[in-house]
């Protein structure tokens, strides 16, 4: 008989509740809560396989690991997701494709929604901590070469809407002008409230695994890589007597995980909740 999947679920979102608390405060998803996770879901796929014949969902499993393995990998070489992050994304794997296939697709579908919709409101509330200096330094973004280039590309785009015939097509020009016009904007908040909110100079001794490090000339002294710190890394700047750092904070993003998968869980896919 398979373990119930209401009860695997419940034990998954008390470890992601207590996984969200942990990174707002810390700014860190502990290595053990993640493991425990990982270790949780693969267990129970297993006995499930041995003792009620779901090998079939077994394989399945591994393959979702691996394909949540290779995008998180992704996701934090290219610096969109802390350390914490992509580790906990495969943590969740074998948990979220247990009992069924579609279930690994419709909460990577629901954490795209939820992570951009929780990214932005948390941003917007960091903007409003500090509206004064976050203003200032959004018309200093606004006026780099290069968002004056993304918006007069988007101005030389309306004279064409006047030479074509087909409709369709200056509507698709007026929309393509409009959204270009639109990015060019949000990128300059979004980097002001990064310049403002998102830069902290740290002891080297509160260094994590995963941080960030802004300084370009510690990351060629001791060849840091731009996606995150090491601890053999941290390591040689005590030895050479670095006493602090700056790093670049991140989002806690644990909380997406959390929404994402209550929604999953109990909702479906959120595109077809509002559809």
């Amino acid at each position: 008989m398979p373990i119930p999947e209401l009860f695997l679920a419940l034990v998954v979102i008390l470890a992601l509740v207590t996984a969200s608390l942990w990174d707002i405060k810390t700014r860190e998803i502990p290595n053990w809560l993640n493991y425990s996770l990982f270790a949780i879901g693969f267990s129970v796929s297993l006995f499930n396989a041995l003792f009620a014949n779901l090998w079939q969902n077994f394989f399945i499993v591994i393959l979702v690991i691996a394909a949540f393995f290779a995008l998180s990998n992704l996701l934090y070489y290219t610096k969109q997701w802390g350390g914490g992050d992509a580790k906990m994304l495969i943590a969740l794997a074998p948990i979220i494709a247990v009992y069924e296939k579609g279930n690994a697709l419709t909460f990577l579908v629901n954490l795209l929604f939820v992570g951009a919709l929780y990214g932005f409101l948390w941003t917007l509330v960091l903007a409003m901590k500090n509206r004064k200096r976050v203003l200032k330094e959004f018309w200093i973004v606004n006026k780099t070469k290069g968002l004056k280039s993304l918006k007069l590309s988007a101005l030389l785009l309306l004279p064409l809407i006047f030479l074509v015939k087909s409709s369709l097509i200056k509507i698709s020009l007026l929309s393509i002008a409009i959204y270009v016009f639109s990015l060019a904007y949000f990128w300059a908040f979004i980097r002001a409230v990064e310049n403002i909110e998102m830069y902290k100079i740290i002891p080297v001794s509160k260094l994590t695994e995963g941080d960030w490090i802004v300084n370009e000339d510690i990351l060629k002294r001791f060849h840091v890589p731009k996606s995150g710190v090491e601890l053999k890394h941290i390591k040689k700047m005590q030895k050479a007597g670095i006493k602090r750092i700056t790093v670049k904070d991140g989002i806690p993003f644990a909380p997406s995980f959390l929404f994402a998968y209550i929604i999953s869980f109990f909702l479906g896919d959120i595109l077809f909740i509002f559809s």
